[in-house]
């Protein structure tokens, strides 16, 4: 994939068009078929921001996301905590990292990335398992690979992560999580397709009782502290989870 050749102001329908050679990913997919407001989703990201709001959170906040395509989260985010401040590339109040696995979103998504209209930059060989690595004054860094490879092979330390699934759980997800929450300080939010879970996966949800449980059950000394359940056309679940004091 050349992403630079792409460029920023390509839609997301066109820039799909361009992966040849495998079948459309649920998050492509998901990126096509989504074109009217989900509320319950604007419910559930509304319940986040109000855990990260400068009244809520006072210090400096180092948090991972998963912004999408249009960076709405991110933007809301950086409004409240940060404002129009961030110019300079000094991060006062909130240093975000993001990842996006599809080189198609990732490349549609350079068009609203917060910051990327006062500058940018590719930062080149940064990690292994990244395509592409930017920077722009308001988004610390912004990777394009896996959550699964970042969980293993990550090395900074988090205030907070989001964790922004389209799809449901899968095996490889829950096997490095907990290596992903042993570098996050405050909360683990993971949103996910509450169905079609694989077959061993399926089962070991029904044991634990749920998805969040299953997540709770894994990862030490987890405790669900917010849960936002929401439906717009497809059952998801959204947990908060925090370390038990």
């Amino acid at each position: 994939m050349h992403l630079a050749r792409w460029g920023v102001d390509s839609d997301m329908e066109s820039l799909a068009g361009l992966v040849r050679g495998t079948a459309p990913t649920p998050g492509v997919s998901f990126a096509r078929a989504v074109r009217e407001r989900r509320p319950g989703k604007d419910w559930a990201r509304d319940k986040l921001l109000s855990m990260f709001t400068l009244k809520a959170h006072p210090e400096k906040l180092v948090i991972l996301t998963m912004p999408g395509v249009r960076w709405v989260f991110e933007q809301h985010l950086l409004g409240l905590r940060d404002g129009e401040g961030v110019r300079d590339g000094r991060f006062r109040n909130t240093t975000v990292h993001a990842i996006e696995r599809e080189p198609a979103i990732y490349s549609a998504s350079l068009k609203y990335i917060p910051g990327g209209h006062l500058k940018y930059k590719h930062i080149s060989n940064y990690l292994p398992y990244s395509v592409c690595t930017m920077w722009t004054p308001k988004v610390h860094r912004y990777y394009c690979g896996r959550v699964e490879d970042y969980a293993v092979h990550g090395k900074e330390v988090l205030d907070a992560a989001w964790l922004d699934f389209t799809g449901p759980l899968n095996r490889e997800l829950l096997g490095c999580l907990p290596l992903l929450w042993n570098r996050v300080r405050g909360p683990l939010i993971v949103t996910a397709l509450n169905a079609r879970w694989q077959k061993n996966i399926d089962s070991r949800i029904q044991k634990a009782g749920g998805c969040a449980e299953l997540l709770r059950d894994i990862l030490p000394g987890a405790v669900e502290v917010a849960r936002h359940d929401y439906n717009d056309g497809v059952p998801m679940f959204q947990t908060v989870l925090r370390r038990e004091e």
